[in-house]
């Protein structure tokens, strides 16, 4: 059985259906959730064939006015991104810290040697086997036979430009996803980005897809778009531990997943640190790294490690808190899940919120508490120590 199922033929089937429904459009949020879908599509095409592909305004009969306003909309998206940021900057920042503090403490004799490891490529009946029998587990095998017998799993080449190991396109009003893996093989560390780009599409087809601007706002300016899918990533290594399946491949990919988390957590920690008109010129690509070091040198001692942690990082109010509360989120919701199911009384409350603003003061009284972050954080850190 193979997982690449996609081809250059599918993805153009899905190309050309997206440009007959996005011309007999009348309403502008389904327009917008379109051309965003069309976008993705001619991306992944471009890659797969080598050739110039874009969205097309002619082919879609759209107006210069509405191009205008798709563009004006993602904007104002991005904008309550920053907002929002600039709102609860204060909680952030209590958060964050917390976070990194028992990071690092459980981290602490954890070695952090990113891509050290070359990992063995697997069969693929075997990788088949391990990731239909952790989707059993949760009753999800649905989801993902459909992906593979829909022909809706591609691989692009791995890249400077596109070095995410997978991504999901999300047809909202069709409720069909496809994922998109580059430089896929067969081994551990795609075994396990597999399962994370599923609970994308789990999370993207439990949404309503009558409410085309909450997909929108969800996709663009939500900090709980990577709870879900960080959640199935735990939930996978959890199952591959307790088959102490190639394990130490597995704790080299552990070790990594869970440095890399606590970077974006450091990330959102120092961003929290930066006064409200330094975020707004940080959107604009305005901070140069002598800017980020004096704004906050008054809270770090050592500051060539802030030097060293920030050299080639990117800091955003969009990918900085959304990794970082994934990793909190994913962390409280997993024994829960583990315990009593996807539809666990926790779990319903996280997907009621996830799509609303942000509010700190929700996260103890929903259940969502520091404590139980460390608990869980620390036990599972403990599996590199042994």
């Amino acid at each position: 059985m193979d997982i690449i199922t996609g081809n250059k033929d599918d993805l153009k089937l899905l190309i050309d259906g997206a440009y007959q429904r996005l011309r007999k459009c009348k309403d502008n949020m389904e327009r917008y959730a379109l051309i965003d879908y069309l976008t993705q599509l001619h991306e992944l095409d471009a890659a797969l064939t080598g050739r110039k592909s874009s969205f097309d305004e002619r082919r879609a009969n759209l107006s210069n006015s509405q191009q205008r306003r798709y563009m004006k909309y993602i904007d104002s998206l991005f904008g309550r991104l920053e907002d929002e940021f600039i709102k609860f900057k204060y909680a952030y920042n209590d958060h964050f810290g917390l976070m990194l503090t028992i990071n690092d403490s459980a981290l602490a004799d954890v070695c952090d040697d990113v891509y050290a490891t070359e990992y063995t490529e697997m069969p693929k009946e075997e990788f088949c086997e391990y990731f239909f029998e952790f989707l059993r587990e949760y009753n999800l095998e649905e989801y993902f036979d459909k992906l593979v017998t829909g022909r809706k799993i591609f691989n692009r080449d791995l890249t400077d430009e596109h070095r995410n190991p997978g991504n999901v396109m999300h047809d909202p009003m069709k409720k069909r996803s496809s994922i998109v893996m580059s430089g896929f093989e067969y081994n551990v560390p795609y075994l396990l980005n597999m399962g994370h780009e599923l609970g994308h599409v789990v999370d993207l087809t439990k949404l309503n897809k009558k409410e085309l601007d909450t997909y929108m706002k969800y996709s663009y300016s939500s900090i709980y778009g990577e709870v879900i899918s960080t959640l199935f990533e735990k939930l996978f290594y959890d199952f591959l531990f307790r088959k102490k399946y190639r394990i130490d491949e597995l704790k080299e990919n552990y070790s990594e997943f869970l440095f890399e988390n606590r970077n974006y957590v450091l990330d959102g920690y120092i961003l929290s640190l930066f006064d409200n008109q330094s975020i707004r010129r940080l959107a604009c690509n305005g901070l140069k790294m002598e800017d980020v070091i004096k704004e906050i040198s008054p809270s770090f001692e050592r500051l060539d490690e802030i030097e060293y942690h920030l050299d080639g990082r990117f800091l955003s109010t969009w990918t900085t808190p959304l990794y970082a509360f994934g990793d909190y989120f994913s962390t409280v919701l997993k024994d829960n899940v583990q315990k009593e199911g996807f539809d666990s009384k926790m779990m319903r409350k996280f997907m009621g919120l996830r799509t609303g603003e942000f509010n700190p003061d929700l996260l103890d009284s929903l259940g969502f508490e520091i404590e139980d972050y460390q608990k869980v954080y620390r036990r599972d850190v403990s599996r590199l120590k042994k």
